[in-house]
């Protein structure tokens, strides 16, 4: 059976707009043959702020990062600063490694920034790029808001997502309302004690609704987002347990940003799906 991964990680930029070094944003103008560099240089080169100290203010601070917050030209000036990274990742040849598809690493739009890899080596080289354009540019990575997902794909994922679901599918045939034997029991001890009053014959009769409603409620995972019935979540008792799918799902680890181990979430499948096709 065929199982293929692949790896999506997500960066998130600290205040991207305003930490464009102007220095690199002009050589990368030049590089792109934009005309009209030296003008833009000037006119950034006047730019200046003063900040409210008490009842006064500051002396004037030079600007050298961001772009003009307002100009109609900022979006555009900061589009063609990342597009400089975005080519350095295109040079690396690294792909997604996903069969009769386009073949390409990275989505971006505005300061989102996702790439796409096969394996975790090549997304620790990619993650290398943007650290070293990082260095260089000023823009800063904000490592807690950055997150690693993944997903097996292929003719075997296929076949073990479907034996996962024909499993519960059985597990709920044989076990029948059982399946919840547990939090049954502990409902039982309190309907018991509230209702020491009543008849046994009552409390019979209470207890088997209460086993049957429980069989037909539905669950919703914490992971996957999906309601699922009963018998897709584990029988111990949990506040609030992933299905059983998800608990057992493949999931990337040791993608690192600078020697920091990224944050690792379930994959979104709908996405996935939405982006191949």
């Amino acid at each position: 059976m065929l199982e293929n991964p692949v790896n999506r990680i997500d960066l998130d930029f600290k205040n991207a707009f305003n930490s464009a070094g102007h220095s690199c944003l002009w050589a990368i103008l030049r590089g792109m043959g934009v005309p009209d560099v030296d003008f833009l240089e000037e006119l950034y080169s006047k730019s200046w702020m003063r900040i409210t100290v008490g009842t006064g203010c500051s002396a004037p601070i030079q600007l050298d990062t961001g772009t003009v917050q307002g100009s109609v030209l900022s979006p555009l000036l900061f589009d063609l600063f990342l597009n400089a990274l975005l080519r350095l990742l295109d040079a690396t040849a690294i792909t997604h490694g996903i069969k009769r598809t386009p073949q390409w690493n990275h989505a971006a739009f505005a300061d989102d920034l996702s790439t796409y890899v096969s394996t975790v080596s090549d997304g620790n080289k990619l993650l290398e790029v943007i650290h070293e354009f990082e260095s260089w540019s000023g823009l800063q990575i904000s490592i807690p808001k950055s997150v690693v997902t993944g997903a097996m794909y292929g003719t075997g994922t296929t076949r073990r997502q479907a034996g996962a679901k024909a499993d519960a599918v059985k597990r709920k045939r044989d076990a029948g309302p059982d399946i919840l034997n547990p939090q049954i029991r502990a409902l039982e001890a309190m309907d018991e004690a509230l209702d020491t009053n009543n008849t046994t014959e009552h409390n019979t009769k209470g207890q088997e609704a209460w086993r049957m409603n429980l069989a037909m409620m539905h669950r919703q995972c914490p992971i996957c987002n999906q309601k699922k019935g009963n018998s897709f979540f584990p029988t111990q008792l949990h506040l609030n347990p992933p299905c059983l799918e998800c608990k057992h799902a493949w999931k990337p680890s040791s993608i690192k940003y600078n020697a920091t181990a990224l944050k690792v979430t379930h994959f979104d499948l709908n996405c996935f799906y939405y982006w191949k096709q």
